[in-house]
């Protein structure tokens, strides 16, 4: 990058204008925003990257208070189509970015429900083989 394009980047509105869309998720804001930014050179090769993984992180953030969002009420407020925002969700459920179910009967997303109490005891047990295992080797350690 030459030493003209840091200057250039501080200096220039639109970038300046992107840039606290983008930190903030504001998806209807930014998204809107980047048809302009395509005139920018240096930005332009990353825009669409850049514009997806905002969406997938503004996604999961949105998730996350929820047990069940159903997914017209996500399309709204992301500004999507609905059939964008369920291919999108299912993927991050696939990948296992977000830990929920799609429910394409009711048209909606739901958080798998995590047993604590279940997992607590699962390492609790897990701690007790390992006491035991040290405990056994100390013994053989001690019959030397």
């Amino acid at each position: 990058m030459p030493p003209s394009h840091p200057a250039r980047v501080a200096t220039d509105v639109t970038f300046r204008r992107l840039t606290p869309l983008s930190l903030s998720l504001s998806t209807p804001t930014c998204l809107p925003a980047q048809t302009q930014h395509l005139l920018i050179p240096y930005l332009a090769p990353h825009l669409a990257n850049l514009t997806a993984s905002i969406r997938r992180l503004a996604l999961i953030q949105y998730f996350q208070p929820f047990a069940s969002v159903s997914f017209p009420r996500m399309a709204t407020a992301f500004g999507l189509p609905e059939h964008a925002v369920r291919a999108e969700v299912t993927e991050l459920v696939r990948t296992g970015e977000v830990r929920a179910r799609v429910d394409l009967w009711g048209d909606v997303l739901r958080a798998e429900e995590v047993d604590e109490r279940r997992g607590l005891f699962e390492r609790a047990l897990e701690e007790g083989e390992r006491a035991e295992r040290e405990t056994m080797r100390a013994i053989v350690r001690m019959r030397l």
